[in-house]
Order: structure tokens, then sequence, then C-alpha cells
């Protein structure tokens, strides 16, 4: 992460000292409509000697973060390049209280107080010592619309996406599960005359399951396309430990995807992501429990069924690993509080709780996963965040998705060839190799013990210890340790050293 763009600026008695890129862009635009915003993914920044303007995309889901405090300013995709050139590095304790039960930060939190992501459709002006900084969710009007008609305006305006983003050559790779976003993507480009020079399925790590290759190798045969498998050979811990940083200690998923990103970046310059087109168009957490708090504005209780429904961590696990001081620092109520302020700026989308997930869990984990991990592929397509496209599906009232599978029903009625091919339902956990878990069990145990023992951080040495000394000794009692979740263990334990 280290070596990525920034740009460092510090004001002083009328005089700016700068280091850095004065001038960068990362992602890409795609201008199709003369006199009209650019699409596509992407942020960048300009310092012309006295003025910093800062652009990004629509949603900004092109990962850039900013500090800014006491005449200093910092600019970077990494969050670990800002700490190394800036003063204050405290910890948001009440952005963590949210993180470590969701998995995922809201609004523009990072882990650090004076670090934020940049807000979407930024204007952002840094001047003289000061910023003037807003954002903007792109919002739509509810429509009401039959489900005939959904369809059809789904299928035209899927079509005019990939229309949009069509291949150069080739030489693209459309990376394949067993859902809808990314059978979509290949249909349309296939019934479009584009065929991939191959699709790619990964295996997940510790799991069984074989539906996403299974059925991605059924689709792919159907259209006479090359289908590769890759494996899981990279060690868990190596790439939890290395997604940490590449994530900006803002995730604590996406490891799986290394070996995917390594395979591709050796292959292509080009691949199609289907990211957003569950959360735009299937309405996969539009619970009616919460859809229904939200219309009566009961956003505490929301709050707390939104905290209940993610569970990333056992709340007594927090009070046990954690030392006293931080945990009141991040309890419960902590979270509550703020993740209630979050959900009270989506209560006028049209779906309100697509909204929420939509511009936090999507933009902030999901988005800086694709674009973090495979940060080497020069073009990363995502037909899903068309404009057109995107205002349609964030009209559709919430209560739209509730009953009715537009996706699904989209998709076989457009492609009816593949019509027999199933989805992944989904429903069954698939089945965990024990062994495995265990081994990343103890290498976690064991990089405590080699790098983080004599360490404060913010755990509770006097339990954690004992524990996992016995843990090396016993495999039964490794196995029982997996209760507090070894990858948050992990990254607490990677976090904690940098205060």
């Amino acid at each position: 992460m280290m070596g990525l763009p920034y740009f460092y600026a510090k004001e002083k008695n009328g005089r700016v000292e700068t280091r850095g890129t004065c001038s960068c862009f990362l992602g890409h635009k795609i201008d199709h409509t003369p006199g009209q915003r650019s699409d596509g993914i992407y942020a960048g920044w300009s310092w012309d000697g006295q003025r910093l303007i800062v652009e990004n995309d629509r949603y900004g889901f092109y990962p850039l973060f900013y500090y800014c405090r006491d005449g200093e300013i910092c600019l970077s995709p990494s969050i670990p390049q800002i700490l190394s050139l800036v003063s204050q590095k405290s910890f948001d304790y009440t952005a963590l209280s949210v993180f470590l039960r969701l998995g995922f930060f809201i609004g523009d939190d990072s882990p650090f107080t004076h670090i934020k992501a940049m807000p979407p459709d930024v204007a952002f002006k840094w001047e003289g010592g000061s910023l003037e900084i807003s954002g903007r969710y792109a919002r739509q009007k509810p429509i009401t619309i039959s489900k005939d008609e959904a369809v059809e305006r789904y299928t035209h305006l899927f079509r005019q996406a990939i229309q949009r983003r069509l291949p150069q050559d080739d030489h693209f790779v459309i990376p394949l599960s067993s859902g809808r976003d990314s059978r979509h993507i290949l249909l349309e480009l296939h019934h479009q005359g584009y065929k991939p020079e191959f699709c790619v399925t990964s295996r997940k790590h510790f799991a069984k399951d074989e539906d996403d290759i299974r059925i991605a190798g059924m689709l792919t045969a159907s259209l006479g396309i090359k289908h590769v498998v890759l494996d899981q050979n990279n060690d868990f811990f190596k790439d939890n430990l290395r997604n940490i940083t590449l994530t900006n200690y803002c995730a604590l998923e996406g490891a799986w995807m290394h070996v995917m990103a390594e395979y591709l970046k050796s292959h292509t310059q080009t691949i199609y992501d289907g990211i957003a087109g569950d959360t735009l168009s299937e309405g996969n957490f539009n619970i009616p429990r919460h859809a229904a708090l939200f219309r009566s504005e009961s956003y505490s209780e929301l709050a707390e069924e939104i905290l209940n429904f993610w569970h990333a961590m056992d709340e007594e696990a927090f009070k046990i690993i954690l030392r006293k001081g931080i945990y009141q620092k991040i309890c419960r109520e902590t979270a509550a509080h703020h993740l209630k302020a979050e959900l009270q700026k989506h209560v006028h989308a049209a779906n309100p709780l697509g909204a929420f997930y939509f511009w936090n869990r999507t933009r902030r984990i999901i988005s800086l996963c694709v674009q973090t991990i495979y940060k080497g592929i020069k073009n990363i397509q995502t037909p899903y965040l068309d404009h057109d496209l995107y205002d349609f599906l964030a009209a559709l009232p919430g209560e739209f998705f509730m009953n009715q599978k537009i996706h699904t029903d989209t998709i076989l009625k457009a492609y009816p060839q593949c019509s027999k091919i199933p989805f992944h339902s989904g429903n069954a956990a698939p089945p965990k190799i024990q062994s495995e878990r265990i081994k990343y069990t103890r290498n976690i145990v064991k990089h405590f013990f080699t790098r983080r023992l004599f360490r404060p951080g913010m755990l509770k040495r006097t339990y954690l210890v004992p524990r996992m000394a016995r843990s090396l000794i016993s495999r039964d009692y490794c196995r029982s340790l997996e209760w507090i979740r070894p990858t948050f263990l992990l990254y607490l334990m990677e976090l904690g050293i940098l205060n």
C-alpha cells in the first residue's frame, strides 16, 4: 500500500509546504452523452499552487481518503500512506463500534478520527489552510410501474449499459459465480456478439460447496466459452493479513479474491464486475420487519434490529477480549446511536433499506475490495452503476422487491435459451473443512505471540495469553476459540499496533 499516490500540504504563516503528486487521476471515466456528467468509477485531485480541488464519481465508489486537521491536508487511496505522513493518528471508536458489529463502516467513517472516505459526488476545495467539502447521495423519486413494465425497462437499460461498456478486443474476462449479477453481464455481452476469452470461478476458503463451479460450468458450456476454475492454494492467514492493510483497515472480507486477482492480472486488462446488482435489483436485505420499522420511523429499534441481523461478533466476546476502557468506547449503545443517525439519512429514498445498504455496505466494502484487490487491472467495467440504469432501479419502491424477483425474471425473459440453468439458492451454508479452520486459528495465535504480545493495543492480554498458549498445545481447545471469531482477533491485533 505504501508507494501509492498521495498529496500532502501544510499551511503555516501564509506559506504552504507540499509533498507528493500535485495532479492525479484514478479509475476511468465513461463519456457517452455530451454535456452530461461522466459515468464510470474514478477519483482525482489537482493542486495549482493555491487551491486543492478533488473530483470523484457520482457514487464515491473509487476509494479515496483524506486527512484534514490544523492546516494539514493529505489525500491518498491508501490510509497507510496517509498515516505515514500526518501527525494525528487517534482511533475513531464510534466508527469502530459499528464496523466491528456490522463488518463495514458507514457514511464516510474510517478507523481513524481525522481520516475520512471521500463523500460521493464530492465538492471539495482546500485553500489557505481551510477546507470546504460536501457530498450528496443520488436520490430518485419513487415510481409506480407494473412488474412486466419493470422487466422490459430493466432489459432495455441493462442492454444500453453494456453497449456503453463494450470491450475493445476479445481479451476480456468475466469472473462468474452461480448468481444473477455476473450471469446477466455474460448473457448480455453474448447477446451483443461479444464472447470473453474465458470465464473464471474461484473456490472459497474452507468450503466444500461446489455450486458456484457446477452452475457456472453449465452456463459457460451452453455458450461454448472456456471456464477456468481456481483453487485456493494461498495460505488463508497470509491472505487475510495482507487483506487488512490492502483494504485500508476497512474490510474483514475479500481474502478469497486474492487468488482470483493474481490470475486475472496475469491474463487480462479488462474484466466485468457485477457490483451493486444484488443490492439494486434483488432487494437482498429488504427484510419486511426492517422495512416496516423504516416506514414507521422507528429508527432506534431498526438500528438494534440491524445490529442483531449482522451479529458479526458476539457481544460477550467483545467484553471478554477487549480491555475495559476500549469496550466502553465501542459499546453497543454507541454503535446503535451512530447507526441510527446514518439510517435517518435514507428515509426519503424510494427504497430506504436498499439505499442504506447501497451507500454503506456496497460502497464502503464491496467496491473497496474490488478496487483495491483488483488494482492493476486497467479496465474494471461495472454496468450496474450506469447512471441511467441506477436511476431506474433506485426509483423502485422497497415494496416492489418483497414478493417479486425482478432480476431473475428479467434474465429468464431476455435469454430464454439459458432458462433451465439454475441459480444458486444460497439457503444452505456450505460445509466447512474443520482442519483448515484450526490451522488458520493457530496461525493467528502464533502471530500474536511472535509479534504482538508486548504491545498494549486493544486486547485484554490477561484473558487471551493463557488461552492462546493452550490452543498451541491442544487442537481441540483451539477449535473452541472460534467463538471469538479469529479474523476479528487478527484485525484488532493489526489495528492496535498503529496507535
